[in-house]
């Protein structure tokens, strides 16, 4: 009997690992349910939101409430450029990179409800819980210049992709990661520092951002130590920032005081 038991158990888990997500339809979203995890929903996609969208805590599916816990990458690509805002309800545990990427130039409110545990938000930018990630700037927020608090350590998934007004960005020191298309399509950006702790730019964080030096866009810390060692070559000499650079990256040569 044991032996039946245990076959019966190997069976079961490989036709659960087998099974496809089932997708369904709510209020014009379309969701998906995992077999493993049937109480939760990911939100997949929604082409028919428009102006502040107000993403359910729950939606139905065979008259049983399920819980949205994910929105997945590029849920609103297809969605309307009306939209004017996102309002992301308590379940929520997972922005993944990207899920409001898309042809929205017009999100001017970001709001995560308070008592969320993964996520907070605060003047229309979402970060994870403990601030370590920027996770969306809203496109018309009005600043001209925004200093990223210095306990992040990433800038996500096209978190800044098509800021309008946005002229400079302050990076904290200890920033580490700056994410794909971060800053994409920034038409009026024209100045970001590289922090000297900052590891990984990755792929088109700076595409179509005419008012950024070619040179920034192509490899921005590069572009940042030749700055610093430019500045080294000055009479009057370094700033912290510079001196920072060169501490880590620059080589002197033996003229050098």
């Amino acid at each position: 009997m044991r032996t039946a038991s245990l076959i019966l158990s190997f069976l079961l888990l490989c036709l659960s690992a087998n099974a496809q997500p089932q997708e369904f339809m709510h209020n014009g979203a379309k969701y998906r349910l995992f077999p493993d995890q049937p109480r939760y929903a990911e939100l997949v996609e929604d082409s028919t939101a428009r102006d502040t969208v107000r993403i359910p805590s729950f939606v139905d599916y065979e008259s049983i409430p399920r819980e949205v816990k994910k929105i997945a990458w590029h849920a609103y690509w297809n969605a309307s450029p009306s939209i004017v805002g996102f309002d992301i309800p308590q379940t929520v545990d997972t922005l993944e990179g990207g899920w409001a990427d898309g042809n929205l130039p017009n999100i001017a409110y970001l709001h995560v409800h308070p008592l969320n545990p993964s996520y907070m938000s605060e003047d229309n930018v979402i970060y994870t819980r403990r601030v370590t990630e920027l996770v969306k700037y809203a496109e018309l927020k009005p600043d001209t210049i925004f200093t990223v608090p210095a306990t992040v350590l990433r800038i996500g998934v096209s978190a800044f992709a098509g800021s309008q007004n946005l002229r400079q960005v302050v990076l904290p020191q200890n920033l580490h990661i700056i994410g794909p298309w971060a800053f994409s399509g920034c038409p009026q950006l024209r100045e970001v520092n590289i922090p000297p702790y900052l590891m990984v730019v990755n792929v088109n964080a700076f595409t179509n951002c005419p008012n950024l030096p070619a040179a920034f866009i192509a490899d921005p810390i590069q572009y940042a130590r030749n700055k610093a060692e430019q500045q080294r070559q000055q009479p009057q000499g370094l700033s912290e920032m510079a001196k920072m650079y060169l501490m880590l990256y620059g080589k002197r040569t033996d003229n050098d005081n």
